[in-house]
């Protein structure tokens, strides 16, 4: 896997104008969600440039469904639309099974802006960039904006687990690696077993045989130490630096508010 990061630009036909889209398989397999004010030109722009980035970092099994606008990496399936805000328009994602909101969180006149495309009328040149750090079992993705395209506004992030009680595969996503999570097993996308909670361990501090210098990293348990995610481990920040990357055994990992996922696996 790499890091990879793509910058796409493009021209929107006319002003963006939002229209009803109704996404199935939302919240259950038979289920019907209308998403307003959904852009369908500059979505389909988004999706395909989301496609080829993961791609291109590495991530082969990825599958793109222009009809649902949907995309599928690591066996996962969420929804990508572009929705319009006077005369702006976001990237969102929506998860199966996830009844409790959207990505990217907070709402969208936030102080770095997430809109895509021209601040000024009439809006239709688009100009945004993608960046994807992960590995095998994780994929955290990044957007640099129309104003800020030197920006890594966190999308969204999908990381693999495994139950250590009945050994059964499970899906933590958020809004970002280290931020709330939901949590569901492989097969059964539509009952979350944990909905929108912080569940990580604490980040171990400074004590025992840790020092300033050295410090004894451990794979990261989730959900009261009965979930362990492959992809991370827990840091501390005596230790690691955000937005830094480290070389620890065979893999480099990347920093995110002390908490490690891997980049990319050396052989």
């Amino acid at each position: 896997m790499s890091v990879v990061r793509k910058t796409f630009t493009g021209t929107l036909s006319e002003t963006p104008t939002g229209v009803t889209h109704t996404i199935t398989g939302l919240t259950s397999e038979s289920s019907t969600t209308n998403v307003a004010g959904t852009v369908i030109e500059a979505t389909l722009h988004f999706l395909d440039a989301l496609y080829q980035t993961l791609l291109d970092a590495g991530h082969s099994d990825t599958i793109k469904n222009e009809n649902d606008y949907s995309i599928t990496v690591l066996g996962f399936k969420f929804f990508v639309i572009c929705i319009q805000v006077n005369s702006r328009v976001y990237p969102k994602i929506y998860t199966c099974g996830n009844k409790s909101g959207v990505y990217p969180n907070g709402s969208s006149s936030s102080s770095t802006s997430l809109a895509i495309n021209s601040t000024t009328s009439p809006y239709t040149n688009l100009s945004y960039n993608i960046l994807v750090r992960g590995d095998t079992n994780h994929v955290s993705i990044y957007l640099g904006t129309f104003q800020n395209p030197n920006a890594d506004c966190v999308l969204y992030s999908i990381a693999k687990g495994k139950d250590l009680i009945t050994s059964s595969d499970i899906y933590m996503y958020a809004s970002r690696i280290n931020g709330t999570q939901y949590i569901c097993k492989k097969d059964d996308l539509y009952t979350l077993i944990v909905n929108g909670l912080s569940v990580y361990n604490v980040i171990p501090s400074v004590s025992g045989l840790n020092t300033n210098s050295k410090f004894v990293c451990v794979p990261q348990l989730v959900y009261n130490n009965t979930i362990v995610i492959p992809s991370m481990i827990q840091g501390n920040s005596a230790i690691f630096e955000t937005g830094k990357y480290y070389k620890i055994g065979n893999d480099i990992y990347y920093n995110e508010n002390n908490y490690l996922y891997t980049t990319l696996q050396l052989f």
